[in-house]
């Protein structure tokens, strides 16, 4: 017996002596309410108690972030990302970060929680690194995000004083010698 009301059910099939039975005339998103009878050659016994159920769509793995930003530094490479658009039909629970030293390629550098954002701090200066990120649900790992490379490089500063070694006066003027 099924219907979409408690209480309120019909006849939904005869299924011979068996004890389970698969309604596959359902919609998802619509909570169905089940009771079940015996029945043999006297009749048709009481019904069992009510059980509901809501038919969905099976969860999948997440779709791919969007890697926003791979900033260099000295040392380091921060990035940043946005969650997928679509989580699988189950909620985000961490990511991967992925690093190569050529485009498409790149093996796993960290599994994070439910952060979007990650300083690679083991990048080495003038190192060309590019990065690609994927998501996790309790389905699996997703796919991975677009690639974005950053290279990273000690900051560019003024340089330090020089030192003068000499100062010799002549007739008239003075000849400097530094390092």
């Amino acid at each position: 017996y099924r219907g979409t009301s408690s209480g309120n059910l019909s006849l939904l099939a005869s299924v011979g002596a068996v004890s389970s039975f698969a309604d596959v005339f359902v919609t998802n998103g619509v909570t169905y309410y089940y009771r079940v009878a015996a029945v043999n050659g006297v009749g048709t016994g009481a019904q069992s108690n009510e059980r509901p159920a809501t038919p969905g769509v099976a969860a999948t793995v997440p779709g791919a972030p969007s890697l926003d930003s791979a900033t260099a530094g000295n040392g380091s490479v921060s990035l940043a990302w946005s969650a997928p658009v679509s989580n699988g039909g189950s909620a985000v629970t961490g990511y991967r970060v992925y690093r190569g030293t050529s485009s498409g390629t790149g093996s796993l550098l960290a599994t994070l929680g439910t952060v979007t954002g990650y300083t690679d701090s083991t990048a080495v200066n003038g190192t060309t690194y590019f990065y690609t990120v994927s998501a996790l649900n309790s389905v699996g790992e997703g796919v991975r995000s677009n690639e974005r490379s950053a290279t990273p490089s000690a900051p560019v500063t003024v340089p330090g004083a020089p030192t003068l070694n000499s100062a010799t006066a002549g007739n008239g003027s003075v000849s400097l010698a530094w390092s």
